[in-house]
C-alpha cells in the first residue's frame, strides 16, 4: 500500500528486519496551517505548546482564525488550565512561534495579530464535541495540537468563545 496510495504520512525507515526496513510513523505531511504564508507544522506547534504552557495544562490546541476586512488573521490558543493570565500565555507562545521565520515575518508585516487565548476547563470537551458533530466516532477522536483548516478553527473558536472574551 505504501507505493500505491499517497496517504500523506511521513515515515522514517530504520533498522532492517531480514530484508525489510522498519518504518516509524513521524506524522502527517499535510498537518500545516497557512493563513498568510506562515506555514506552521503540527510538530512545531506541539513543541511550542509544550514549552509555552505549564506542566499542569492537560489540553491545549492552536486554531487558525481567518481575518476580515480591516482585521488581521490570528491564532487562538485554547487550553484547559493555567495559573498564567492570557497575556502571559500569549507572550510566551508568540516568542516560541516567532522562532519560525515565516511566522515572525507575518507578525512583523501585520498580516497576523498576536495569539488570542481562551482558557476553559472544558476545552477538550468543546473540541471533541465539535469533532463528533462533524461525524467522527468517539473511538476515533484524536485532537491534534494544531487545527489546519481555518473554517474548522473558526467553528471551534465560536464554540469556545460563546459568551467569552478573547484575551
Amino acid at each position: 500500500g505504501l507505493c500505491r496510495y499517497r496517504l500523506g504520512d511521513r515515515v522514517l525507515a530504520g533498522e532492517r528486519w531480514l530484508a525489510t526496513p522498519r518504518l516509524s510513523l513521524l506524522g502527517r505531511a499535510d498537518a500545516v496551517s497557512d493563513l498568510v504564508g506562515e506555514k506552521l507544522h503540527a510538530d512545531f506547534v506541539a513543541a511550542a505548546l509544550r514549552e509555552s504552557t505549564e506542566p499542569s495544562t492537560r489540553f491545549s490546541l492552536l486554531a487558525p482564525l481567518p481575518g476580515a476586512v480591516g482585521v488581521p488573521a490570528r491564532y487562538l490558543l485554547l487550553l484547559d488550565r493555567s495559573a498564567w493570565n492570557g497575556e502571559e500565555l500569549s507572550r510566551r507562545l508568540e516568542e516560541r512561534l516567532s522562532e519560525s521565520p515565516q511566522y515572525r515575518s507575518a507578525r512583523l508585516m501585520g498580516q497576523l495579530a498576536p495569539v488570542a487565548v481562551c482558557l476553559r476547563k472544558d476545552a477538550r470537551e468543546i473540541v471533541e464535541g465539535w469533532l463528533v458533530a462533524q461525524g467522527r466516532a468517539w473511538g476515533a477522536l484524536k485532537p491534534a495540537p494544531l487545527v489546519t483548516d481555518p473554517a474548522a478553527g473558526a467553528a471551534i473558536a465560536a464554540r469556545a468563545l460563546h459568551g467569552e472574551a478573547v484575551q
